[in-house]
């Protein structure tokens, strides 16, 4: 499955992200300017990182985000 990251009309960077145990992945933001991320609150936590991916890409299609990298785009 690609790994995606999305970018809203704020500049807002979203992409699905680890949590501190090995099956624990959510979608995560990123602030225009800043280096953190943080979680999204609008997501729960998911047992695998594909799953969290398709509901961050069903997300973001539902609220007209651009697709800005995706695996391909590097290259993996």
């Amino acid at each position: 499955m690609d790994k995606s990251i999305y970018q809203d009309n704020r500049g807002w960077k979203y992409k699905v992200r680890a949590g501190l145990s090995d099956d624990s992945f959510k979608p995560f933001y990123q602030k225009p300017g800043k280096s953190g991320w943080h979680g999204c609150r609008v997501f729960i936590w998911y047992a695998s990182a594909d799953i969290a991916q398709i509901e961050l890409d069903a997300y973001a299609a539902k609220k007209g985000w651009r697709r800005i990298l995706c695996d391909k785009d590097m290259g993996i």
